[in-house]
């Protein structure tokens, strides 16, 4: 009987420990961000129809459509999940502009293009040239891509950026990157 109270002992004051370990690590893993959403908060409900969301964007009058392609496993996809696309200015700024949506690089799943062309998620993924997760990729309302970030952003403020980038229509100019836009943005503040 010695031994099940030794146990259960054991047990309580590892449970304690834990608690305490949560309460004390919980607040500093949000980061600084404001991340009161989710990110399904920050994608649409994918039809699996590309054609019709152009449609629906254009109503709404949105600038364009926003990709995620991503994998099943990958952590950079989940860091973006799990602070910049949860972040509520985020969400705000881009459910704004855009139609947002969630694709899988590598999906069988069947989805109809931008021209009606029904094809695998993996299809659609080597036609954009989407081959390292995450990959987001703008497209205007003709489904043309307006411009491409590979990679998880550093942070919400850079990925706000990215977003006001494509809306400002800055991703036109021939000679201008999204790096050049942030940092003339940078340049500009610290004045």
């Amino acid at each position: 009987m010695t031994n099940i109270k030794k146990i259960f002992s054991h047990i309580r004051t590892s449970a304690h420990i834990l608690v305490v370990l949560l309460i004390v690590i919980c607040p500093f893993s949000r980061g600084s961000a404001s991340t009161d959403g989710s990110a399904s908060e920050f994608f649409d409900t994918n039809w699996g129809n590309l054609q019709e969301e152009l449609v629906t964007a254009r109503k709404e009058e949105k600038v364009g459509i926003l990709i995620m392609w991503m994998e099943p496993d990958c952590p950079w996809c989940e860091k973006m999940k799990a602070t910049t696309l949860r972040d509520s200015e985020v969400i705000s700024y881009f459910k704004k502009h855009f139609r947002i949506f969630e694709l899988d690089e590598i999906g069988d799943g069947k989805i109809v293009d931008f021209a009606g062309v029904e094809k695998t998620e993996r299809e659609l993924a080597h036609e954009n040239r989407a081959r390292v997760t995450p990959t987001f990729i703008f497209y205007d309302l003709e489904g043309r891509s307006m411009t491409t970030f590979v990679g998880s952003a550093k942070n919400a403020k850079q990925f706000l950026l990215l977003g006001q980038f494509v809306v400002s229509g800055e991703y036109k100019k021939a000679d201008r990157t999204f790096r050049q836009f942030e940092n003339s943005i940078r340049t500009s503040t610290s004045r």
